[in-house]
């Protein structure tokens, strides 16, 4: 079990994340413009520009369960990762599986920009 503290250093690692993928993303696709949004410390949003500035991605921080709940706007999808943190990785785990944050941020990334 992790502490409040590890839960919120891979929290904030998550954001920075997805900061970094969506600002490449946005800044070498003619279409995909992708904004972050951090409404408050638990809760971030993905905004695409190119389907009406709304959030497709909202994330939030239950830090008492920890875990992220990820609800995909454009899919309507739902759903809850468990969040890890084991010395330099962060990891998100839902049932039997698990993935290390880089491929958890692509795989999200490719979930709301899929035409």
């Amino acid at each position: 079990m992790n502490s409040e503290s590890q839960i919120l250093d891979g929290w904030d690692r998550l954001k920075h994340t997805f900061r970094d993928k969506c600002e490449k993303l946005s800044k070498f696709s003619p279409t995909i413009k992708l904004e972050c949004e951090e409404p408050d410390l638990h809760r971030f949003y993905v905004n695409h520009k190119g389907r009406g500035g709304r959030a497709v991605l909202e994330l939030t921080l239950d830090l008492g369960m920890s875990r992220v709940i990820c609800e995909d706007r454009w899919s309507n999808r739902s759903k809850s990762v468990d969040i890890v943190v084991a010395k330099s990785n962060v990891i998100f785990a839902n049932g039997g599986s698990a993935i290390i944050l880089p491929q958890f941020v692509d795989q999200l990334l490719m979930q709301i920009t899929r035409p």
